[in-house]
């Protein structure tokens, strides 16, 4: 229903949304990925709708399968997207006049696509911990339905560590013009004024579940979540700026409002996320292109019909190919030095970490069996091309056995012979120590590393320290295997 250029807008003010943005250009967090991830949902919903056939029944469930099972909050976008998936497919189906085999086929190949590619954590989870959600806990009007070694209310104490700042989210937290002019507005107008607008310029009532989605992810969110850290409200962003987009681009001179509001959108977004002389540069640039192609508009649209433009276009692509192949190369070599620098202002606390992964990739150099403790963040721990095994180690004679067991906590007992015995067992090479976060922290003082760092150094004879900072700490095994 949108316009080309419409579309194309939309995607750049998606993309210069600077708090999006600043996490595409580092790539360190995953929650633009679930934006992306709810986006082809919808995407697939689409062409389920346009044709409902096994094809795109299973492309549907794939994605959707994808979406939940990349992080368990993904689950209340879900459910706020549910009433415009269940109208969808109820039209459809009746349309249509299927066979109530060939419905409940689709639902199944549907259902099956979702647990094949999103289901096995909660499934694990349900098994191993009887909490599909396992480790959030999870309460509805106050009454535990999963237990979990988490809830909101606790994460918001230890780990955001800040209320509700409505001033603070919609001005200081990088949303853009882009949330306060166009999403949030968009997210209660459409709702509120829908009688009036359906009689006037909207058709069908489908678009009331459209224009609804982004209200009742906000609802939903407030009522299971209620953790307002903005990168948690990429996939909202994502989907309440494409439906405001749609509807706005349906009221009269709405296209107007939308390339105005645009406009400015980009240049505050280019001042806040370009230093001086990019911001400089780039106007310069662009002013210099807007020129040349007014002025030689005929020639170049002449020129683009020939054949010698696509001789072009193909050298083009073959040096960005060779470009990008250079760069990934470059970033493989330079990975895990970047790593203590990828760490923003707010999180420069951190940057002993990144100096900790760093070090054990270094003194794993052909690869080696590492055990770690503290912190879940494993995928740096397995080193360059993933040369390392890496596990985690019991301090019991058990190993990991579910929090809500008789036993307890898994880490509960603490037995040095059996630990050690494990890391025997298991024949570990080297042990990497982290300082936990706030939330799983075994001690009052913030400082006190994991009780294995304390048996390390009890021990001397079963362990050497080989790097130590505020934040990690390295140990070589001397344990003989």
């Amino acid at each position: 229903d949108v316009n080309k250029v419409m579309a194309l807008l939309s995607g750049f003010l998606w993309v210069l949304i600077p708090s999006i943005f600043k996490q595409l250009r580092t790539g360190s967090l995953i929650d633009v990925i679930c934006a992306v991830l709810f986006l082809l949902v919808f995407d697939t919903l689409l062409s389920l709708k346009l044709d409902f056939s096994f094809k795109n029944a299973i492309l549907f469930g794939i994605s959707t399968g994808l979406f939940v099972g990349t992080k368990i909050i993904n689950l209340v976008w879900l459910l706020a997207f549910m009433p415009l998936i269940c109208y969808i497919l109820y039209r459809k189906a009746k349309e249509n006049k299927f066979a109530l085999s060939k419905i409940l086929s689709i639902l199944g190949i549907v259902a099956s696509m979702v647990i094949l590619f999103g289901g096995f954590m909660y499934i694990k989870n349900y098994f191993l911990m009887g909490n599909p959600l396992f480790p959030v806990e999870l309460k509805i009007f106050g009454k535990t339905i999963f237990r979990g070694l988490l809830d909101n209310a606790a994460y918001k104490t230890q780990v955001a560590g800040w209320k509700l700042d409505l001033v603070k989210i919609i001005f200081k937290e990088g949303l853009g013009l882009q949330f306060i002019a166009i999403i949030l507005p968009c997210a209660f107008i459409p709702v509120i004024f829908y009688k009036y607008l359906k009689a006037k310029v909207l058709p069908l009532g489908e678009y009331l579940l459209l224009f609804a989605t982004p209200f009742f992810m906000l609802i939903l969110y407030c009522f299971f979540i209620n953790i307002y850290t903005t990168r948690y409200f990429f996939p909202y962003l994502s989907f309440g700026l494409l439906s405001a987009v749609i509807f706005i681009t349906k009221l009269p001179r709405g296209d107007k409002y939308l390339v105005v509001i645009s406009f400015i959108s980009v240049l505050s977004a280019a001042f806040e996320l370009a230093n001086r002389y990019e911001l400089v540069s780039s106007i310069l640039l662009s002013l210099a292109l807007f020129i040349l192609l007014f002025l030689y508009k005929k020639r170049v649209f002449a020129f683009y019909k020939t054949k010698t433009f696509g001789k072009i276009m193909l050298v083009v692509l073959l040096f960005g190919f060779l470009f990008l192949t250079y760069f990934n190369n470059k970033y493989n070599k330079e990975e895990f030095s970047r790593y203590p620098l990828s760490f923003s202002k707010r999180e420069a606390w951190q940057a002993d970490i990144g100096k900790g992964w760093k070090r054990l990739n270094e003194i794993t150099k052909e690869g080696a069996r590492v055990a770690y403790t503290g912190r879940m963040e494993l995928y740096p721990l397995f080193g360059t091309g993933l040369k390392n095994v890496v596990k985690y180690i019991s301090i019991n004679s058990k190993e990991a056995t579910p929090y809500n067991k008789p036993d307890g906590l898994f880490r509960k007992i603490e037995d040095f012979p059996a630990w050690r015995e494990n890391l025997k067992r298991y024949r570990i090479e080297y042990l990497f120590v982290a300082l936990p976060f706030f939330d799983n922290r075994e001690s009052e003082d913030p400082s006190k590393f994991p009780i294995e760092d304390e048996w390390a150094v009890m021990h001397p004879k079963d362990f050497q320290l080989l790097f130590s900072n505020s934040l990690s700490h390295i140990y070589k095994v001397l344990i003989e295997k």
